[in-house]
């Protein structure tokens, strides 16, 4: 799974194709949706971001010049205290738990051991480099590699935003901070099989890469597509409780930073990880659970 330092607190086949689709030109007048969240004479839009895009991604961010024009704030997600580099570090590097004598491919079940074999091979790495790790961090890793090598980012559609909210001076109100150190300590914690299943949603998110480009893609031309509970992803939470618990706080600290943000007169712009925005019980359901209309997605 794409740890939360990735956020997304908050996938290796078909690339081809997904390139050729990317490459398409979009229609002038393509360009995402938006949710328009209204109380009296406040009000917020809404922009859900896709987390995975291509270096050559592009789209249409005229709407976002335009809502942030006299808008009072632009609210982001819950950021970590502390240094998120050092955070990494201490995973990857004094996280002493996170290490294993037991090399880990022979380790790992047929199934599994293959399917890790399978995309570490893909992008041209060999054992070596995962060898030392247990699996929830050989994952992670392997992720961070494959993103490298496919010419991929996360977050980079929510930094435009954020951007371009820098530049017309409107400062950004995160929705919350939280600790990153529970992270760490959730995955050092992990018995065999919690290693194990959360290696395997790392995989799966591998896997989806394809898709989710695509689906980016469909997001900048207005199109949007569900997020169903992804039952890997859940595996991995369900086996650090701690983690899943941290995941449902920011997501309803998000929800509630709207809610607030239409006690004040005026206009707010919100951007979020559009999976998080639109999952089942995902921040949009968690601000209907407060009483609040939310429209129907609008260009």
């Amino acid at each position: 799974m794409f740890f939360p330092n990735q956020r997304t607190a908050r996938g290796a086949r078909g690339f081809a194709l997904v390139a050729a689709l990317l490459a398409i030109a979009l229609p002038a007048t393509a360009a995402p949706t938006w949710w328009h969240i209204t109380s009296g004479r406040s009000e917020v839009w809404l922009i859900g971001a896709p987390n995975l895009t291509s270096k050559s991604f592009g789209w249409d961010n005229h709407a976002v010049a335009e809502r942030l024009k006299g808008a009072s704030a632009l609210i982001i997600e819950p950021q970590v205290r502390g240094n998120l580099i050092g955070l990494a570090g201490d995973l990857f590097g004094a996280a002493h738990a996170m290490r294993s004598d037991t090399p880990l491919e022979p380790s790992l079940p047929p199934p599994l051991r293959q399917h890790f074999q399978a995309v570490r091979t893909s992008i041209g790495q060999g054992p070596g480099k995962y060898a030392g790790w247990k699996p929830s961090a050989a994952g992670v890793i392997l992720t961070n590699d494959y993103l490298k090598a496919q010419n991929l980012e996360t977050g980079d559609t929510i930094k435009v935003v954020r951007r371009m909210a820098h530049g017309a001076g409107v400062h950004e109100l995160p929705s919350g901070s939280y600790d990153g150190a529970p992270i760490i300590t959730a995955a050092e914690q992990l018995n065999s099989t919690g290693q194990q299943t959360c290696l395997a949603a790392s995989l799966h998110d591998i896997d989806q890469a394809p898709a989710r480009l695509h689906m980016a893609q469909d997001w900048a031309r207005g199109v949007m597509h569900p997020n169903p509970t992804d039952p890997a992803d859940q595996a991995c939470f369900n086996a650090m409780p701690s983690l899943k618990n941290l995941n449902d706080r920011l997501i309803g600290s998000e929800a509630q930073a709207v809610v607030d943000a239409l006690k004040r007169p005026g206009r707010s712009v919100a951007v979020f990880d559009l999976g998080a925005t639109v999952m089942p019980g995902g921040v949009l359901d968690r601000i209907r659970a407060h009483g609040v209309t939310v429209s129907a997605p609008v260009p």
